[in-house]
């Protein structure tokens, strides 16, 4: 009783000093920006003393209000299009902004370091930290780049596929670069060209005067047991380090998809094909039932497509981006699932 009497006098209290005054009970909540990064961590690998190598860092800012901050490089590196080693940024609310980062050795020697990102958002440590390593190399010295280190499939229904794709290029080789998949899975090259049987994985990319121009190479798993799938794409050439590329996958029943055997992670798929013009497809699954959306930004962070927007259960989904009014470019696509986020890069080329 005595509890209901003071519930009684707070509230007539309120309307008092509130209501009677012709004043309103305002929210007073203060916006705040979110601090989030795509990346804890971007290594450059070999890269030939005066050229050049760039990845990019995606920061998003999923608050309230406007995210400020630095980005400040070590030595060897420069950030966005300018040749400085620091950079100032804003991000409006619900935003986000890319910014390139380019590794430049001037010595033959490792460039290891951390690349400093402050902000002024309560729900990440400041400063952040990403951590950088490159090595600059000689320029007569034979090497094989690949853009991944790793690819994961996640679950697919065996007698189905899922596609993903990297990129390999070489420069002072003496021979090809040869190309082995693990079993499960099996190789094409962006135009087309592709082993003659799935159980064939293995796929030669020729060399001209000992260089292999940047090629776009498709990886499909198509998984023919109900089991896990790991293992190492091998990129070699006879005078070359070889580069691996760890890749995972699981098989799964026909039943997944009906409910017996349900995703038991959250993510979004790489698009396939990618590059591409003007469609392309987003595999991704959902292991609890959740709002989900996935929204397309051109690389200044402005929204051009919402592909997804609505509460989904758990499942497998795919989704179909037309690019067909945009201009060529390169463009990130987010999904937002729950507490999951991921950013990821898709080309578009006309």
């Amino acid at each position: 009783m005595t509890k209901t009497i003071l519930n009684f006098l707070l509230i007539t209290t309120l309307l008092l000093t509130n209501g009677l005054t012709g004043k309103t009970i305002e929210n007073t909540s203060t916006p705040i920006p979110n601090f989030a990064c795509d990346v804890s961590n971007l290594s450059f690998g070999q890269v030939i003393v005066g050229q050049t190598s760039t990845k990019t860092v995606i920061i998003t800012n999923s608050g309230t209000d406007v995210l400020s901050g630095n980005i400040t490089v070590p030595t060897g590196y420069s950030v966005s299009e300018s040749n400085n080693s620091k950079a100032t940024y804003s991000i409006a609310a619900v935003s986000s902004k890319s910014f390139i980062i380019t590794f430049s050795p001037i010595a033959v020697q490792a460039y290891n370091g951390n690349i400093t990102i402050t902000h002024d958002a309560t729900n990440n440590i400041s400063p952040y930290l990403v951590s950088v390593q490159g090595l600059g190399i000689p320029a007569t010295t034979p090497i094989i780049s690949v853009d991944q280190q790793s690819l994961s499939f996640g679950d697919v229904v065996v007698g189905s596929t899922s596609t993903k794709s990297f990129t390999v290029s070489g420069q002072n080789l003496a021979d090809n670069i040869t190309i082995t998949a693990p079993a499960g899975f099996f190789i094409s090259t962006s135009k087309g060209e592709q082993t003659s049987e799935k159980t064939k994985n293995t796929i030669v990319i020729p060399h001209i005067n000992g260089i292999v121009p940047a090629t776009a190479i498709s990886l499909t798993f198509a998984p023919v047991l109900i089991q896990s799938y790991n293992g190492n794409v091998v990129c070699s050439s006879n005078n070359a380090a070889t580069k691996y590329i760890v890749v995972t996958g699981n098989g799964v029943s026909s039943n997944s998809i009906s409910g017996n055997l349900l995703p038991t992670v959250t993510e979004i798929q790489q698009n396939y094909p990618n590059p591409f013009n003007p469609q392309t497809t987003i595999n991704y699954s959902i292991k609890d039932e959740v709002p989900v959306s996935i929204n397309v930004y051109t690389y200044t962070g402005q929204l051009v497509k919402t592909l997804v927007n609505g509460t989904q259960k758990a499942g497998y989904y795919s989704v179909t981006w037309n690019a067909a009014g945009l201009a060529s470019g390169l463009y990130f696509y987010k999904m937002q699932a729950g507490d999951y986020q991921m950013i990821k890069r898709a080309m578009v080329i006309k």
